[in-house]
């Protein structure tokens, strides 16, 4: 079950019938053409978003449209949207910022995590690759996760 949205990002008017149509959305549901970080931070928002953008919100959703070269550029009916749509999806996007600034994803994250502790020394060199105070405890859950059983904060 795809949870209710917060804001709908999109200019198309019949997309944002389409949402309310089944369900993900409700008229109180706030629709805005453009956002900014602001916007949509810790929500949970529908449309296609940049992913510096999406990681700032708590969930995007999207509703996957199977265009055919003839669609593309157009104005969709509700109809053809009812035709091409695919089921909702919904992603947490999350990145990790170092303290000099480097963006790492979570699974980046976990990777680099895997390799290190095959050093001698993985903490030490964990800490200082990445100049962060994680503990030992926190380098060890992290290295042991598998990308797809992580929880997401």
């Amino acid at each position: 079950m795809t949870r209710h949205i917060d804001l709908i990002v999109t200019r198309h008017s019949a997309l944002v019938d389409y949402l309310r149509e089944i369900g993900v959305a409700d008229a109180e549901t706030p629709v805005k053409a453009h956002v900014e970080a602001d916007d949509i931070r810790g929500r949970h928002v529908c449309g296609v978003l940049p992913l510096h953008l999406a990681a700032e919100a708590a969930s995007v959703t999207e509703i996957p449209l199977a265009l055919a070269p003839e669609d593309r550029g157009q104005e969709l009916s509700i109809d053809r949207i009812r035709e091409i749509a695919g089921a909702p999806r919904t992603y947490f996007v999350r990145g990790t910022t170092t303290t000099d600034g480097r963006v790492f994803t979570r699974d980046e994250a976990a990777d680099l995590a895997r390799l290190i502790l095959k050093w001698e020394a993985a903490t030490a060199a964990w800490r200082r690759l990445l100049q962060n105070s994680s503990s030992a405890e926190e380098f060890m859950r992290l290295a042991a996760r598998h990308p797809d059983d992580m929880e997401l904060d």
